[in-house]
């Protein structure tokens, strides 16, 4: 739950490098949820791809927050009570500066979702919605991963993927592509002419002292 805060200080550090941050539904939003939600509000230059397969698929698949009602996981073995949490809503709420969303399979269109993220001056943030296909899948009986896979285009894209499945993986639709663009100022460029101007200033009452002294 913390590469975001890592790599705040390693933006903050070498402004000539683009970070990217690649990272779960689990870390980002629920460990590390207080992270994203002040790498949005300052909108330092860096790249984050949050990788969503609705579940704690490397560390014994428990329930995450972006799990859909009703599914089963590790830890709600009667279904997820819980309702599903929108990382991009989160990150739009939360002042990013740019925010998208893409399927893995859409390969052409995730791709430009991400070169445009790389290329915005601020912070960025992709959800890529994935596929957990033994843990998740298995225990909800949603197929092997290419029927995963169809049912994420069919749940994301209805109007021309209905009936492919019988069962989406996510059941209700969500946009995708760039969801959220705006102009900015970049954290990382602000702050280092906030301190220069310090500086600036400490040095003018340094020489105002001396020439008094």
């Amino acid at each position: 739950g913390r590469p975001l805060a890592f790599a705040t200080g390693l933006a903050m550090a070498r402004p000539d490098l683009k970070v990217v941050v690649i990272t779960g539904d689990g870390d980002a939003l629920a460990i590390g949820g207080n992270h994203l939600i002040h790498a949005c509000r300052r909108n330092l230059d860096m790249t984050c791809l949050l990788l969503n397969n609705e579940v704690y698929g490397m560390t014994g698949g428990q329930v995450s927050p972006t799990t859909s009602a009703g599914r089963l996981t590790t830890t709600t073995q009667a279904g997820n009570p819980e309702p599903v949490f929108d990382a991009c809503k989160l990150a739009e709420a939360a002042g990013a500066g740019l925010v998208g969303r893409e399927v893995t399979m859409q390969v052409t269109r995730l791709r430009d979702v991400i070169r445009e993220a790389l290329d915005y001056p601020g912070f960025s943030l992709v959800e890529v919605i994935s596929d957990c296909t033994e843990i998740y899948g298995r225990k909800n009986d949603l197929g092997d991963s290419a029927e995963m896979t169809m049912s994420h285009k069919a749940a994301m894209r209805p109007d021309a993927y209905r009936n492919t499945v019988d069962q989406p993986f996510r059941p209700n639709a969500l946009e995708t592509g760039i969801l959220v663009r705006q102009d900015r100022p970049e954290y990382g460029a602000a702050y280092r002419a906030h301190t220069a101007k310090i500086v600036e200033n400490e040095a003018k009452k340094a020489g105002v002292n001396k020439a008094g002294g």
